[in-house]
């Protein structure tokens, strides 16, 4: 049996692909940071391209942390002796 494992744990990952970027992180809605709840009035209310504490994860957050596992996997995982 290994001393170590290396784990990755994704729980409860929401994809939001109707995330826009400038939209209006706090709305009286369960989430925000959509176009459909209209674009922030005031740079402290607009989302940030990578997402919001307020707002599901934005695609391109997902895309980010998909390609950083994969990286970390061939490095660290499975590096080449």
């Amino acid at each position: 049996m290994p001393d170590s494992y290396n784990i990755i744990q994704i729980t409860d990952w929401h994809v939001d692909l109707n995330y826009l970027e400038g939209s209006n992180k706090k709305c009286n809605y369960e989430i925000c940071c959509q176009k459909e709840w209209g674009m922030a009035e005031s740079p402290e209310n607009a989302a940030r391209k990578y997402g919001e504490i307020t707002c599901d994860v934005p695609y391109i957050t997902a895309e980010k942390q998909i390609e950083s596992l994969i990286e970390y996997e061939r490095k660290v995982l499975k590096p080449k002796n």
